[in-house]
Parts: structure tokens; sequence; C-alpha cells
């Protein structure tokens, strides 16, 4: 029993990392209320989820605030263009009936895969999986919006697999919480966007961590890390995408 709830014990990690996540879910909620703020929200919650993913997260709140405050501007201004590409979405997958036709069962999908509308879906799923980017570049690399707009349009060509396993895991969650939203209201509020975020975020670390540098692959040893440094060369899942080298600082 001693052991179980020792300091170091994977019970005792987990419920830390539970609370953790109760924490940073309630703070981005918060900050998304007032609508104008959810960028810079979002961007907060992904630089935290990182630091988590990687061990490094040791103060939430202040990690959080500190990412809003620095993010405050250009987060609000790539929230814009974020919506504005939802918004075409929307009235692009209205304009086609894809909506209508999803929403009426098994043959309504069936239908809606013709190949007109299966184009328009694909490039629907294609923006927003860029847009998804766009909250996290910012969480980890100093650059322009232009410069983010362009990584994260080449982000899901570079690395396919791992953008689609993330965009699973995001749409999986949003098609769980509209089906559900009554029923699991407080799991809503405890974890709706800190869970799936963190799923998200332990499997697009890597390509993160492709873009500032720090990745190496699980056989290689912290000295062969040292003197064999990660260049922009394909690798994880595809061709070289804009790194820290390219107009893109890292942050810390």
């Amino acid at each position: 029993m001693g052991r179980m709830f020792g300091q170091d014990s994977f019970f005792t990690r987990l419920l830390t990392r539970a609370f953790d996540l109760i924490v940073l879910n309630l703070l981005t909620m918060l900050l998304c209320l007032p609508v104008v703020t959810i960028g810079p929200a979002l961007t907060a919650h992904a630089y935290v989820l990182l630091h988590m993913v990687r061990d490094e997260d040791n103060y939430i709140v202040r990690m959080f605030f500190k990412s809003f405050r620095e993010n405050l501007r250009q987060s609000i201004i790539l929230e814009v263009i974020a919506a504005a590409v939802g918004y075409l979405i929307w009235l692009e997958l209205r304009a086609t009936g894809i909506m209508q036709l999803a929403g009426s069962g098994a043959e309504g999908i069936i239908a809606a895969g013709s190949s007109f509308r299966m184009i328009f879906l694909l490039i629907a799923v294609y923006l927003t999986a860029s847009c998804m980017y766009l909250f996290i570049l910012p969480a980890r690399f100093d650059n322009t919006i232009p410069g983010f707009l362009r990584t994260a349009v080449l982000a899901p060509i570079g690395f396919p697999a791992r953008t689609a396993a993330a965009m699973v895991v995001a749409l999986a969650a949003a098609v769980l919480y509209g089906y559900y939203n009554v029923m699991i209201l407080p799991i809503l509020i405890l974890f709706g966007l800190s869970l799936p975020g963190y799923l998200v975020m332990n499997i697009l670390d890597p390509v993160i961590a492709r873009m500032d540098g720090t990745w190496q692959k699980p056989e290689e040893t912290a000295e062969e890390t040292e003197t064999e440094p990660v260049d922009s060369e394909p690798g994880i899942d595809g061709p070289a995408i804009p790194t820290s080298s390219d107009n893109q600082e890292e942050k810390e």
C-alpha cells in the first residue's frame, strides 16, 4: 500500500497528471469565454501540454499565463484567420450537401462519398488539420504570421501519418462530445479539451521536435544526439518542412 501511494508511484503520478489536466482544462475554458481570446487560450493550452508531454511542467498556471501574454496579439490574428477558414469549410460542406447527407445515417454517408463531394471533404479535412497546427506552432516558436501560415499548410504534407492520427483523436472526441454532451457534461468540464489535447500532443510531439531540431531516434543515445544534430531531412513521416532554422526561432 505504501508503494502504491509513494511519491514516485504510477498511481500518484496518474493522479497528479489528472489534476494538472483538470486545472489546464478549466483555465482554457475560462479564457475562451470572451471569444476574442480563444486563440491565445488554445496556444497557451498547447504550450502547457507540450511541456507536460516532455515532463517539463512545473507550474501549470504560471506557464499558461506566460504563453497567453506572450502570444496574445499573434494568436488573436491567427484565430481570425482560422475562423474565416472554418466558415469557408462550413459553407463548402453545406453547399455540397455533405452535412445533410452525413446526418441521414449510413446511406447518407455513402451518398456523401461521391467523387465530387469527396474532393471537397478531403479539402475540408486538410484545412482543419492546418488550423490545428496554427495554434500549436506559436506555443513553441517565434515567427511571423505568414511564416506560421506557411508551416501550418505544409505540416500535414510533411507528416501525414501523425497528422492523420491526431485528427482521428480530435474528431473522435468531437463526435463523442456531440452525441453525448449532456450525459458526459462533468467530463467535458473537467477534461473536455485537455484530455484529447494531451493525446494529440503525444502524437505530434515528434513533429514539433523535428521542427525545433530536438528529435532523436529511440535507439540514439544522448551522446550521439549531442554530436549529431538533427537537420530537416525526411525522417519521421515525410518530406522536410520549415524548421526552427527557417525564420522560426524556438521558444523556451
